[in-house]
């Protein structure tokens, strides 16, 4: 039978998933850049972020992280995941309440990596919903009013019943892995940068070419974009714009 491990609130043992450059290569294979990409942040004295040298790197190696019912952490971590890719919000409570008494920071360390990795651009407002909840978290056990659950099983169901994509993890794995060389477009060269200046570019390309807004769903450009402006000419004007 494991060992439970009481109060091991960060098992930096366990690997996220949110680890693309890894993860999404056929067979497991890692790209040759993967690890320039993925190289950890430095503490003092040589220690990386999120090392324990008490915990292996491989979460396969810790069977004594474990949840309150005796699963292995590293199985309920992926449960949660796939709990709220699929919107199970069920699922996500289950787990969540699992790994939540002990290993409550590791949870919020997995939602965060959800809110990029499977909901992303889905829902705009995630991230500042996430870390208000976790922050409301953080705050309630530093004034030991509670053990902040509530927040936590709050931020676990939001993910699970909010709209899905995967845009963000893709775009960072093929812009990432597969580098090409574009060149700067036209629209770049305004008034901003040397060669716009040389090109004899102001504020009249600026406002005509440079500063034109595209439809998200359409791609029409316009000067005032998805809201009428009603500053628009006002302001051209008090830049110069209309010389």
């Amino acid at each position: 039978m494991a060992q439970v491990v009481e109060n091991q609130d960060e098992p930096h043992g366990v690997r996220e998933e949110s680890e693309p450059l890894h993860n999404y290569q056929g067979g497991g294979q890692t790209p040759a850049n993967h690890g320039r990409l993925r190289e950890p942040s430095r503490l003092p004295h040589g220690r990386s972020v999120g090392q324990n040298p008490s915990i292996p790197s491989n979460p396969e190696k810790r069977p004594d992280l474990v949840t309150r019912s005796g699963h292995r952490l590293d199985e309920a971590t992926s449960a949660l995941q796939k709990a709220i890719r699929r919107s199970d919000l069920d699922g996500a409570g289950y787990w969540t309440a699992e790994m939540m008494d002990r290993y409550p920071h590791h949870v919020w360390r997995r939602l965060r990596t959800i809110t990029s990795e499977d909901v992303g651009v889905a829902w705009p407002e995630g991230p500042a919903v996430i870390v208000a909840l976790h922050q409301a978290f953080e705050q309630e056990r530093a004034e030991k009013r509670g053990n902040g659950s509530l927040a936590l099983m709050h931020a676990a169901l939001l993910l699970a019943r909010a709209r899905k994509s995967r845009l963000v993890v893709h775009a960072l794995l093929v812009h990432s892995t597969d580098p090409e060389h574009r060149e700067v477009p036209d629209v770049a060269l305004d008034k901003h940068t040397k060669a716009g200046r040389e090109l004899g570019r102001g504020m009249a390309h600026f406002f005509e070419e440079a500063a034109l807004l595209a439809d998200p769903g359409t791609g029409e450009l316009t000067a005032e974009g998805s809201i009428p402006d009603p500053y628009l000419d006002r302001a051209r004007k008090a830049l110069g714009g209309d010389r």
